[in-house]
């Protein structure tokens, strides 16, 4: 930077003054070349081919898209999610319509509906180059619905995906379990008596307050596990646990092997079981 500093204190206010808009003309001049020069190393164009470039051959980018796409679901999968996310630094393009086989720039774009050749009506468009031309292109849905990729064939694919099969895989798996349900009744001696649980068990298991299920010289039934179907007896007319509508039956008699799942006074435990499948094998 050639700089005019010949001059001193006895330099004349005018003859000094000149030389200072002049020094001052000679730096302003250097740093608007020197900032062309920074702001046109690397062309719009250029800039934009080596992202399509970088982003369809680097596995450091496509992790960075999968973390991003984690963030961006963790933070409520929306619209407002991804705006909250980039901020003022990410610029994008609102679109009244949107046909993301026309998509030709790189660049974000916002369609709150009437999107064409995407998942859905309305979201956030991030295209890198055209999808015809080796980019590839990801879709934020705007109902937080997911997101998803489309590469050169022009299908879209859900990134997520795998994540769904496997709540799906969980949430059957939830549906095969069964709740179960604890709890006890006092015996009243009488024949038969229904236990009402406000639900009809698939089974129920019953046993007194020392444990007991069965005792045999002339003692009884005293619980036992019965099932949909299959009551607790020891014949067709001795039932001592059987499952009916809402709740299950228990009985008390003087039989042989007689049925004392009611019989009076003893405090007798139950679990039953809501739901569930019974095999028969």
């Amino acid at each position: 930077m050639n700089l005019d500093l010949n001059f001193n204190g006895l330099t004349k206010l005018k003859d000094w003054w000149q030389k200072v808009l002049s020094n001052f003309s000679i730096i302003e001049t250097e740093c608007t070349e020197t900032r062309n020069i920074a702001e046109n190393a690397c062309t719009k164009e250029q800039a934009q081919a080596y992202v399509a470039e970088f982003a369809g051959s680097s596995e450091e980018y496509m992790e960075a898209i999968e973390a991003f796409t984690a963030l961006y679901n963790q933070s409520g999968a929306s619209l407002s999610a991804l705006e909250a996310l980039v901020g003022g630094r990410l610029p994008y393009t609102e679109e009244t319509s949107l046909d993301a086989d026309e998509v030709t720039e790189n660049g974000v774009y916002v369609c709150a509906s009437g999107a064409q050749n995407t998942p859905t009506a309305g979201g956030v468009l991030i295209s890198f180059t055209s999808v015809l031309s080796n980019g590839f292109q990801m879709w934020f849905t705007a109902d937080g619905s997911g997101i998803y990729r489309r590469s050169t064939d022009g299908d879209w694919e859900k990134t997520d995906a795998e994540l769904e099969d496997r709540v799906e895989a969980l949430e059957t798996a939830g549906a095969l379990k069964s709740e179960v349900v604890f709890g006890t009744y006092t015996g009243d001696g009488t024949a038969s008596r229904t236990i009402n649980l406000g639900f009809t068990p698939v089974a129920v298991e019953v046993c007194d307050e020392m444990g007991r299920q069965y005792q045999s010289s002339g003692y009884g039934i005293f619980g036992g596990i019965a099932v949909t179907g299959h009551p607790c007896a020891s014949g067709s007319s001795n039932k001592a646990i059987e499952i009916v509508e809402n709740g299950f039956n228990v009985a008390y008699n003087s039989e042989e092997n007689p049925a004392k799942t009611n019989q009076g006074s003893i405090t007798y435990y139950f679990i039953a079981y809501k739901n569930g499948t019974v095999v028969e094998v």
